[in-house]
């Protein structure tokens, strides 16, 4: 029995180093990489890597975001190239001219059409563009199949494959095409690009200059500039004619004028304030009638309150009541001063109130008995006669 105890306990001991041995030992080393996201400029210029890949290359870059294109000056750069990463339905046919005229006088233009996903025919559609709508471009929905971008793509779609020739020399790019439409044209085109799918590049000669169109150019964006062969792509496309002078990255939307974004969004606010602001001005600018009196600081006479009191019951035609008010305190002093008069007799009445007010008693039935009416001149001679009446019991 004693042997089973010791040997129950060395088999606990023996376990318990086991386990601090093996917790206690020092660890491997591990590397693990982990992405904390862009800096600097790049948290917020998609275009960051690009334009650093062009200084590479020995030509100046820079980017500019939501810019207002109206503004841009372009006189004196006809030798550059201008990659617009936006969307341009806001554009103006003016708009449109100027940058068409830049490029016939030399320089180049690479677009891509800005698309959204429409679930309700399954397939991409291009919004309002002047530019490619000048150029007659659309999107090749018959090539490949329409894909819905948040059930997946076509992965052969998603791969293209461009084989072209620089210097002579067959060169092919694969490109981790991230979006799967192809591109068409009714115009003539200088040159364009094609996979087994369709074109992803299409090239317009205008005057001097090129425009092109490539089908996505979120390929040369920070995330994916790295991947397959995007950036000799990308040189490609800014050597293919002749080395520019400087790359404008234009990315980012433009942001409306705080006018413009009040008359879209809040048009029906705007003419509220439109209409309360002329209002307000008509009332400050003129008025009719004489000037109002300044208010004064002295205490008013009790008159001027029981004039104001007159004038808002006339104009509010109160003077039947102000009538019949007056002839029932009259008749409530005759009950208590003349108890014994015939009041139930109007005729035998008036003769009474006549002789004792020295009245007639035609003026008295004026008084009395006759309805009143809102006339100024029938009120007044009626509130007279009732005065003098009051005033003689």
């Amino acid at each position: 029995m004693q042997n089973k105890i010791i040997t129950l306990i060395s088999g606990v001991l023996l376990a318990a180093l086991i386990v601090g041995y093996i917790n206690l030992r020092p660890a491997a080393d591990k590397t693990e990489k982990i992405f904390l996201g862009y800096r600097g400029e790049a948290q917020y210029n998609p275009f960051f890597a690009v334009e650093r890949f062009i200084h590479q290359l020995g030509i100046a870059a820079d980017s500019l975001p939501g810019i207002n294109w109206a503004k841009m000056d372009l006189k004196n750069h006809h030798n550059d190239v201008l990659i617009v990463a936006t969307a341009r339905d806001n554009w103006s046919e003016q708009s449109r001219n100027v940058f068409f005229d830049w490029v016939a006088s030399g320089g180049r233009m690479i677009i891509d059409p800005v698309v959204t996903w429409d679930s309700d025919l399954a397939q991409w559609s291009m919004l309002k563009d002047p530019i490619l709508e000048a150029l007659n471009v659309y999107l090749d929905l018959t090539s490949g199949k329409k894909n819905n971008p948040q059930k997946g793509v076509d992965q052969g779609q998603n791969k293209a494959l461009i084989a072209v020739k620089i210097n002579n020399t067959p060169v092919q790019f694969q490109l981790d095409n991230l979006i799967s439409y192809r591109l068409g044209t009714n115009q003539d085109v200088y040159n364009s690009l094609q996979d087994a799918y369709g074109n992803l590049v299409l090239q317009f000669s205008h005057g001097k200059g090129f425009i092109t169109v490539v089908n996505d150019v979120t390929i040369f964006t920070n995330d994916n500039l790295a991947k397959k062969d995007h950036a000799e792509f990308l040189r490609f496309l800014l050597l293919d004619q002749v080395k520019p002078a400087r790359v404008w990255i234009i990315y980012g939307q433009e942001m409306p004028t705080l006018l413009a974004l009040l008359w879209e969004k809040a048009w029906m606010v705007f003419y509220t304030l439109l209409v309360l602001l002329v209002l307000w001005l008509t009332k400050k600018s003129f008025g009719f009638g004489p000037l109002l009196p300044a208010d004064s600081l002295s205490r008013r006479r009790l008159m001027e309150h029981i004039e104001a009191s007159g004038i808002f019951l006339w104009r509010h035609k109160h003077s039947a009541s102000i009538i019949a008010t007056l002839r029932a305190h009259i008749f409530q002093v005759l009950h208590h001063k003349k108890p014994g008069w015939a009041f139930d007799d109007a005729i035998k009445l008036n003769q009474q109130l006549a002789d004792h007010t020295q009245l007639s008693p035609l003026e008295i039935a004026t008084a009395l008995q006759t309805p009143p009416d809102h006339q100024a001149a029938s009120f007044i001679k009626t509130f007279i006669l009732l005065e003098r009446i009051r005033k003689n019991l």
